[in-house]
């Protein structure tokens, strides 16, 4: 019952990102109107707002109009309850909330980055900030030098590659890295690395053509996830 309940509570979380992602692609404010239907415009009520069950109810559409409600509300939703699951895999505390709220923001960079090609400051700072607060008394010589190898490579392939590459995706990289422990921060940055390259080969082969920019950090959050997931004590 306890996966069930966690399931629900991140399913409303992930509802949320889902808004804040759809609000932002259009340029609103993600706290006024309330949701509504976008087609009609109708403001929905509690029963259309409960995470999963309502989308199903309804098979898919609104109730005023009829108009389709696009899939992604239910896939974000299924996919929040999903990762507090994951979050939950180390334990009930005070860290669960935190790698939870990593992955919510994570989610919500990666996607907006996916469809715009744009990461936004704030919510680098956000993620940045968060992780500082989750490592704080936890800082080591090897995450220093595990971070410094990476800026120093991570700057010449920039500059090699004639800065065809995002800073925002560097900035990315430490705001996730800040949760693993050190000796997996190699590992991580190594995943999104393979995981890239194979997709963007699968896409040079089926388009045959070079110089296609290609956003990068779903990979690297799709690496974060991996590494929870795989590596047993993968978090602080």
């Amino acid at each position: 019952m306890i996966y069930v309940f966690l399931f629900i509570i991140g399913s409303i979380f992930g509802s949320f990102a889902n808004l804040i992602v759809r609000r932002r692609l259009r340029d609103e404010s993600i706290i006024y109107p309330r949701s509504h239907c976008e087609s009609c415009g109708k403001s929905l009520s509690p029963f259309e707002l409960i995470p999963v069950t309502s989308y199903l109810i309804q098979k898919g559409r609104c109730r005023s109009c009829g108009a389709r409600i696009s899939p992604d509300n239910i896939f974000m939703e299924i996919i929040g309850g999903i990762l507090l699951i994951i979050s939950s895999s180390y334990g009930l505390n005070l860290k669960t909330p935190m790698i939870f709220a990593s992955l919510i923001i994570g989610l919500i960079i990666s996607l907006i980055d996916l469809k715009t090609m744009e990461i936004y400051r704030k919510d680098l700072i956000i993620l940045i900030v968060l992780g500082l607060g989750y490592r704080f008394n936890f800082f080591t010589r090897e995450f220093f030098i595990n971070i410094l190898i990476f800026s120093i490579i991570y700057y010449l392939i920039y500059r090699i590659s004639g800065r065809n590459i995002g800073d925002g995706d560097y900035y990315f990289y430490l705001g996730l890295g800040l949760f693993l422990e050190d000796s997996l921060f190699i590992v991580f940055v190594l995943f999104s690395v393979w995981i890239g390259g194979f997709v963007g080969l699968l896409i040079l082969l089926k388009d045959r053509k070079s110089g296609r920019h290609m956003p990068f950090a779903i990979f690297i959050y799709l690496s974060y996830i991996i590494v929870l997931m795989i590596y047993k004590g993968a978090v602080l």
